[in-house]
Order: C-alpha cells, then structure tokens, then sequence
C-alpha cells in the first residue's frame, strides 16, 4: 500500500467575509480517492481525505477555502507573519496567464471567469507539484 502524504493546515485567528467556511462536524469532512491528507493546525483532526485543497476548491468552486475544526481552530493552506491567509504571487501571476489564455481560446464568451481560473489554479499546482515550473 502506499504511504499517504499528510499536510497540517495552519491556524488563522479570524475569518473574512468573503471567505468561504465549511464546518467540521466528523472525520473526515471530505473524502476523495487521492493520497493526499489534510490534518487540522490545532488538533490534528482529519479534516480531508484522499484530496488536496484545490481539489477541494475546484469541487466546491471557491477561491478561499477555511474549514472550522471541532476544536474550534479555522484551518487554511499558510499564513503569513500575520496570520492571514498567505497568496503566492508568482503563483497567482502563472494562474492568471494560464486563465487568459483559456479564455483566449473559447473567445472571451462572458461567464466563464471562475471556471478559468479554477482550473488555471489546478493546472499550475500541479505543474509546482511535479516540478514542471
């Protein structure tokens, strides 16, 4: 069997609005078929199995993603200094490339921004995840 890949999310202190919530009810909150396991940053709770966070954000079509454990830690990818949900800017500038150049492709056609951009998002994760960029 192979060993499974666990990540610990990190705590934030605080959750913005636009922010999306999911609540932890019992282990675990989400289960997929991946290798991947996402553990809470307070307690060590499994959170998600067997998907990664973007799977998760492709599959509930969020951008910011916090789950709140039982223990009552909310839980993100990383953080700042500060606590606040760390963004890659490099990261973001390749996904919004990779977005604009899908949309390029069908035309422009109006509706399509966040399905672009969800999968530019996946598309450059997993390019960083096996060292293609």
């Amino acid at each position: 069997m192979k060993p499974r890949n666990v990540s610990k999310l990190t705590v934030i202190d605080d959750v913005t609005p636009e922010t999306t919530v999911l609540t932890f009810l019992g282990s675990p909150l989400i289960s997929g078929k991946g290798d991947m396991d996402l553990v809470c940053g307070g307690c060590d709770a499994l959170l998600i199995h067997g998907q990664t966070a973007t799977d998760v954000a492709m599959q509930y079509k969020v951008l910011k993603l916090v789950i709140k454990c039982q223990c009552g830690s909310y839980n993100t990818l990383s953080t700042d200094a500060g606590g606040h949900p760390k963004f890659d800017v490099q990261r973001d500038k390749l996904i919004a490339e990779a977005a604009y150049y899908r949309a390029e492709k069908r035309g422009f056609a109006p509706g399509y921004a966040l399905e672009d951009w969800l999968w530019a998002e996946a598309q450059v994760d997993f390019e960083i995840a096996t060292r293609q960029l």
